[in-house]
């Protein structure tokens, strides 16, 4: 082993090593590595929702862009918050989030549901919720309320739920109905009067392509429902698309998405290595 006698300066290095014998004979260079010493924190850019924007769905994707190749795998969670009275709605974990391009191109992606209409929010990225590859940690925000990464959700606005848990189908849960829901959100009541299940469509493209039915609505609580028949989904990723005509001039129609993955192959069985015979009883 070597210890460099002064600490390196950052950047990139080729390293080789050579063999000296006791009679002082030595060896030829070894086959030269590579060494990039990275002291710089990744830096951070807000993609979407963009700054301060309007009419954002009240579920959809945050997208930030980074400095520099990162991962999901630090030890913060991205927070989504009211602008007023400081409330956290979402706790989203950066692990989960969809990983995209590499070096200054680097883009994370989190999926976001339940926010309501009408309703400002800003997001938290909290230190070190994402690291770069040499290990340094996003050094988080620091910008709070609408001085902050903020958006304000369209009114009314439609929202699809989180589906199956985790937005992924399993074998077994495709084996049964599959429930899609979601809610009409309004900051005044009257207005999910206008809407009603007869003109609620909701549909999965991708895949394969699905008109969900038995679709209904509580026009006092805005929430929607809609079923997709036991083994009706096929291996591979769907959008689930959802709109809903409004009966009433004042009023607009209202749409929405989100992506769900389906995945029925079950994994290969494991293999038990031999064990042999023990004394230990908690082997």
């Amino acid at each position: 082993s070597f210890t460099p006698t002064s600490a390196l300066g950052q950047g990139a290095y080729s390293v080789t090593a050579t063999a000296t014998d006791a009679a002082g004979n030595a060896s030829v260079a070894s086959s030269a590595q590579s060494l990039v010493i990275d002291t710089s924190a990744p830096t951070a850019t807000f993609v979407a929702p963009a700054d301060a924007a309007t009419g954002i769905g009240i579920n959809g994707a945050l997208t930030v862009q980074f400095s520099k190749t990162v991962t999901g795998i630090g030890t913060g969670n991205v927070l989504i918050k009211t602008v007023t009275g400081d409330s956290t709605v979402a706790t989203l974990n950066a692990a989960d989030a969809s990983i995209s391009g590499t070096g200054a191109s680097t883009q994370a992606t989190l999926a976001y549901s339940g926010l309501s209409a009408g309703t400002a929010y800003y997001v938290v990225l909290n230190a070190g919720s994402f690291v770069d590859l040499a290990g340094n940690s996003y050094a988080g925000t620091s910008n709070i309320g609408a001085a902050g990464w903020d958006f304000t959700t369209a009114d009314p606005a439609i929202g699809v739920n989180t589906l199956a848990g985790d937005n992924r189908v399993n074998i077994a849960e495709n084996g049964a109905t599959v429930t899609i829901s979601g809610t009409i959100s309004s900051t005044t009541a009257s207005v999910l009067q206008t809407y009603d299940a007869a003109h609620i469509t909701v549909s999965l493209s991708g895949a394969s392509s699905v008109t969900a039915g038995s679709v209904t609505y509580n026009n006092s609580t805005g929430v929607w429902t809609a079923t997709v028949p036991a083994n009706t989904l096929i291996n591979g990723d769907y959008t689930v698309n959802v709109s809903a005509i409004s009966q009433s001039g004042g009023t607009p129609d209202l749409s929405s998405s989100k992506a769900l993955v389906v995945d029925l192959t079950a994994p290969s069985a494991p293999t038990v290595a031999a064990l042999g015979s023990t004394n230990d009883t908690t082997p």
